[in-house]
């Protein structure tokens, strides 16, 4: 069995889709939920935004990290 929705104008804003979790069935039903209002979603977390300098965070970074220290060959570490 096969859940899908199709939908054509719809925001997101005011679906809500869920799985629905049975232990004593092998399919796991999928609930859309339509709203005539705005469904508040938490947000995932992310690393990041809009607003990261990555050319900034790069240069600090380089500036305060070295990586110019030698490395021990294999054997050594088994020591």
């Amino acid at each position: 069995m096969i859940d899908f929705f199709v939908s054509r104008n719809l925001s997101s804003r005011f679906t809500r889709v869920n799985e629905e979790f049975d232990i004593d069935s092998e399919h796991s039903p999928i609930v859309l939920m339509l709203s005539e209002t705005v469904i508040k979603k938490e947000q995932n977390p992310t690393l990041s935004n809009k607003l990261t300098d990555w050319d900034m965070f790069r240069e600090k970074l380089e500036n305060r990290i070295s990586l110019r220290g030698i490395l021990k060959p294999n054997y050594e570490l088994q020591e």
